[in-house]
């Protein structure tokens, strides 16, 4: 078995998470490119010409860049358009339409006709295999530009991911990047060694769920994860609606607006709108969800504890305008929709239904302005959410069935070392509310949390992890050979990777 030593490893990590994907090479302190999961695509303008040639498609597909030399290009802005045979879910049915896609902050964030916008990740697992290769091809081929066949390469994977997926994965970097090592390793256990950490409770709340994933002396212990499908989207989805429903407002994204005027707080907007057609809705949510990430980023906070009108009126006002001129003062407000991660019951029913249309059991924030007015905007800014039997766990609550779920012996390991990560744990006041509630459910264990030292971090802990264990003497023999890859198949990727 071919093992790597030393500096001749050069090995590259890859961190593909729900909302961001993060790439770099191993023994760095930080990714060298961090863009979004999400793909732009649409139907090629030559596809319908193409029907008509007979000649067969290429195998590789092709990357194009904006820039005439991609080598030249230090940006991660960098447009990046694929072109690729879309092939039917029924295997007997043959399609020769041909996609085109966008990868990239502003390969995805460019207005385009007709361009429609998806995750590539589905409850933290690949969801479209075409749409994840193209990440893939980016991130090697457009940000680090690499051969892929010169390197080995480590890619994360939800703690949850199936051995299916996990064989497909190994099948496309051998087969379609033919690098000479690989090596998938679940994100919890890479988290965990980002803080120095070998046995640990990994909570993560991120944008489409959260998790708490138990990890002792480098492995995962499966009976303990405890998920749900509450995160930064629940939140986004809950400022949108306060915005419809108490301020009478909806985003306007910025790609729509040609000409603003400045208006007085509170006021209704006044702008003109771009003459634009082909906006598909898909887009048109994505791009509203950067606003509403940039309206969290800047003005959202946790209170310490629970919520209480009078604690947040006292923390101070902080102000927020949208794209179209539209501006708000918020007071307490801005600490409501984040209470949802600690208390969800007081926004959702036990089968997560919403609770009343103006959010009538808690108190609405008397800092806000009210304002009327007419809106032209069409209602589909909410993104719908999975429902099921099972009410929302607060995430103070996530972590405690997680640790109740593991052997008895174990559980002061675990508790002695809580490490946060993910982007809602990034909201200021976050850390020290879990801090106060978990233990609460822990009496009898002395708990403690662990945090990376800043929020620059924090957003690459997983990364990081991968980073560090990629680069040691002693993992080198655990790499995955394109040689032992080709003696036992994909098979090998579930008895080495644990």
């Amino acid at each position: 078995m071919p093992t790597y030593n030393g500096d001749e490893v050069n090995a590259l990590v890859l961190d593909v998470g729900s909302m961001w994907t993060r790439a770099g090479f191993a023994g760095e302190e930080s990714p060298y490119a961090y863009f979004p999961t999400s793909v732009g695509y649409m139907i090629d303008s030559d596809s319908e010409s193409s029907k008509n040639n007979k000649k067969a498609p290429e195998q590789n597909p092709t990357i194009e860049s904006n820039n005439e030399n991609a080598e030249k290009n230090d940006s991660m802005d960098v447009d990046t358009e694929t072109n690729k045979n879309e092939k039917s879910t029924n295997d007997s049915e043959k399609s020769d339409t041909r996609l085109k896609y966008y990868v990239g902050n502003s390969g995805i964030s460019l207005f385009r006709p007709g361009m429609e916008v998806k995750n590539v990740l589905a409850d933290g697992m690949v969801d479209d295999w075409d749409a994840y290769e193209k990440i893939l091809d980016y991130a090697l081929y457009n940000q680090l530009r690499i051969n892929p066949e010169e390197h080995p390469i480590m890619v994360s994977e939800a703690s949850w991911n199936s051995a299916e997926k996990r064989e497909k994965l190994t099948e496309l970097m051998f087969e379609k990047f033919k690098c000479p090592g690989f090596y998938v390793c679940k994100s919890a256990v890479l988290t965990a060694f980002g803080t120095g950490k070998s046995t640990a409770l990994v909570v993560d709340s991120g944008a489409d769920f959260s998790s708490a994933v138990p990890v002792y002396d480098g492995y995962v212990l499966q009976k303990g994860i405890v998920r749900q499908n509450l995160g930064g989207n629940v939140i986004s989805d809950l400022i949108v609606d306060y915005l419809k429903e108490e301020q009478n407002y909806q985003i306007t994204p910025l790609f729509e607006i040609k000409r603003k005027e400045r208006v007085e707080v509170g006021k209704q907007p006044i702008f003109d709108r771009r003459d634009l057609g082909g906006i598909t809705d898909s887009f048109r949510n994505y791009m509203i969800r950067q606003t509403v990430l940039e309206y969290k980023e800047s003005v959202c906070q946790v209170l310490e504890y629970p919520y209480d009108e009078n604690t947040a009126s006292s923390r101070g006002n902080k102000s927020f305008e949208f794209p179209d001129g539209f501006s708000l003062v918020l007071g307490s407000r801005r600490f409501y929709e984040p209470e949802v991660m600690f208390q969800p019951n007081l926004f959702f029913n036990k089968d997560r239904t919403r609770i009343g249309k103006n959010l009538e059991n808690m108190n609405t924030d008397k800092n806000d302005e009210n304002i009327n007015g007419n809106q032209n905007m069409n209602n589909n800014t909410n993104l719908e959410r999975k429902k099921d039997a099972h009410e929302y766990m607060s995430i103070q609550e996530l972590a405690y069935r997680a640790v109740s779920k593991c052997d008895v012996d174990l559980r002061p390991h675990l508790l002695h070392n809580v490490v946060l990560t993910g982007g809602n744990t990034l909201f200021p006041g976050f850390t020290e509310r879990f801090s106060n509630e978990l233990p609460k459910l822990c009496q009898s264990s002395r708990v403690r949390i662990h945090t990376p030292g800043s929020t620059i971090d924090r957003r690459y802990t997983a990364w990081l992890g991968g980073s560090i264990l990629a680069s040691l003497g002693t993992f080198h023999q655990m790499w995955i050979s394109s040689e032992e890859y080709q003696e036992q198949g994909t098979s090998i990727v579930n008895k080495r990777c644990f």
